[in-house]
C-alpha cells in the first residue's frame, strides 16, 4: 500500500542490476518510508543506482536512519543512500562507503529531481564522478525546493566540472549548517569546498 513501510532489514552479499537498483528498495514507489536499515552489499547497476534506494520516485517519501556500508557503482544517478530522488526526503542517515559514477555521484544522493529534503545526513565514503557531478552529500540538485540540513562530508570528492564538498550543483537551494573537511578535487570548471555551482 501507498503507506507500506519496509524496517529492521540487513542486506549482506551483493546486489546487481541494470536500472533502478537499491540494496533494500530498487524503486520506491508505494512504499511510504524506509526505516533503520543497513546495507553490506556492494551495489552495482547502471542508472538510479543507491546503496539503500535506487529511486525515490513518489511524494512525501522518506529514508530514515538507515546506513550503508557496501560500496556503490554505476553510471547516472548514484548515491550511497539513494540513486535519484523526486520529491522525497532521506533523514539521519549515513554512508560509510565509497560510491563511484560516470557522472552525477553524491556521497548520500546521486540526483534530487524534485521538492526534497536531506537532514542531518552524513557521509564518509570518497565519492567520485569520472565526469560532472560530484558531491559529498548530494552530486547534482535541479530543484530550488531543495533544503540540505545539518549534513556534512568527511570524505575526498573527484570529478571534472561541478564538485562540492557538500553539493557538486544546486539550484538556490536552501544549505545550512553543513560542513565539509573532505579534499575537493576537480580537474575542470566550478569546484568548491561546499557547493560547486549555486
Amino acid at each position: 500500500s501507498s503507506n507500506g513501510s519496509v524496517k529492521n532489514v540487513t542486506v549482506d552479499g551483493s546486489v546487481v542490476g541494470k536500472d533502478a537498483v537499491g540494496a533494500v528498495v530498487g524503486y520506491q514507489n508505494f512504499c511510504k518510508g524506509i526505516q533503520n536499515c543497513i546495507n553490506k552489499a556492494t551495489v552495482t547497476g547502471q542508472n538510479q543506482v543507491g546503496g539503500i534506494v535506487g529511486n525515490q520516485y513518489v511524494y512525501n517519501q522518506y529514508i530514515e536512519n538507515c546506513v550503508n556500508k557496501g560500496e556503490v557503482k554505476g553510471n547516472t544517478s548514484v548515491g550511497g543512500i539513494c540513486g535519484y530522488m523526486s520529491q522525497g526526503c532521506a533523514k539521519n542517515c549515513s554512508n560509510e562507503a565509497n560510491v563511484t559514477a560516470e557522472v552525477q555521484a553524491g556521497g548520500a544522493v546521486g540526483t534530487i529531481q524534485g521538492s526534497s529534503d536531506v537532514l542531518n545526513v552524513k557521509n564518509s565514503g570518497d565519492v567520485t564522478s569520472n565526469s560532472d557531478y560530484a558531491g559529498g552529500i548530494t552530486g547534482k540538485d535541479t530543484n530550488s525546493y531543495v533544503t540540505i540540513i545539518n549534513s556534512y562530508n568527511t570524505g575526498n570528492v573527484k570529478g571534472a566540472n561541478y564538485v562540492g564538498g557538500i553539493s557538486g550543483q544546486t539550484n538556490s537551494s536552501k544549505l545550512a549548517n553543513n560542513y565539509n573537511t573532505g579534499d575537493v578535487t576537480g580537474t575542470g570548471n566550478y569546484i568548491g569546498g561546499i557547493v560547486g555551482l549555486n
